[in-house]
């Protein structure tokens, strides 16, 4: 009995075929109370994932932002890190990037001009004091 179900159903077992009560059937299995008794309130949300992979499709370029933004007009009333969740998670859906393209200088550059008379350019070192 190594999984949470099969400690579970042992412990089901034990308190339908020694007729004891839900606690002492946990402490001799050493499984949690409460996790006997909990029930997952889990909400299946396969309309909402349909809707955001209508957007998804519709409008490549939208991210979960804007998808989040498009399920609350249509009248969802969800959580943006909800969406954020499905978005990534279960939909599995990223925004391609384009790829910047490096750019090159067209002009060519100018040689220096030479001062044809003195004292025309000035220019200090300041390298030291």
């Amino acid at each position: 009995m190594v999984t949470r179900q099969a400690k579970k159903e042992a412990a089901r077992d034990l308190i339908k075929s020694y007729e004891v009560s839900e606690s002492r059937a946990c402490r001799v299995l050493q499984f949690p109370l409460s996790t006997f008794r909990y029930e997952s309130r889990k909400i299946e949300d396969t309309e909402l994932v349909e809707r955001m992979k209508y957007w998804a499709e519709k409008r490549p370029r939208y991210g979960h932002p804007r998808i989040h933004e498009m399920i609350r007009r249509d009248g969802h009333m969800v959580n943006h890190k909800k969406t954020e969740r499905l978005y990534y998670n279960v939909l599995k859906l990223t925004i391609r990037t384009k790829k910047k393209r490096k750019r090159y200088r067209c002009e060519m550059r100018s040689p220096i001009e030479m001062p044809t008379l003195p004292n025309e350019v000035w220019s200090m070192d300041f390298i030291s004091d």
